[in-house]
């Protein structure tokens, strides 16, 4: 097997995400919390809570991947989606929604200001997982690695 370059891989993936200027980023801010809300995302009301036009929040929602619309409302973007899509659950307040992956859900809750409780599960082993990230870190992990794998291992049993 060959060794894998993780700063090459790392630069190939940030090359992914699209270069963004001050309003470009107000706007995807503002639609992360919109859709935090728990309901599809008019783009409207995006263009409202960024302070920019609609012309100009359609122009880069046209222009970048993964945002996904549903009778014209944004119903997912960039790892986050208020259908159930993935088996990870993003609980913030009351309201449940979804991330595409792990990471995702490391990430968004420093965007959207708020703390989030995250329920998965192992994709080898099926054992549940549980975190409470808040803005600034993971502050807890559940159940223990090895609670889990015992868990399973007396499950298949």
């Amino acid at each position: 097997m060959d060794a894998i370059d993780l700063g090459a891989l790392a630069d190939r993936f940030v090359a992914c995400f699209p270069k963004l200027n001050a309003e470009g980023r107000e706007v995807f801010v503002a639609l992360y919390r919109e859709l935090s809300l728990g309901e599809p995302v008019p783009a409207q009301q995006v263009a409202r809570r960024a302070g920019v036009s609609l012309h100009q929040v359609n122009a880069l929602l046209d222009a970048v991947p993964a945002v996904y619309r549903e009778e014209g409302k944004v119903i997912g973007f960039w790892g986050l989606t208020v259908r159930p899509l993935s088996r990870h659950r993003f609980h913030t307040g009351d309201r449940t929604l979804y991330t595409w992956c792990a990471w995702d859900a490391l990430f968004i809750p420093m965007i959207l200001g708020k703390t989030a409780y995250v329920q998965s599960e192992d994709a080898h082993t099926g054992a549940p997982i549980s975190l409470t990230v808040t803005p600034e870190r993971v502050e807890a992990v559940g159940p223990r690695l090895d609670q889990a794998t015992s868990r399973h291992s007396a499950a298949v049993a």
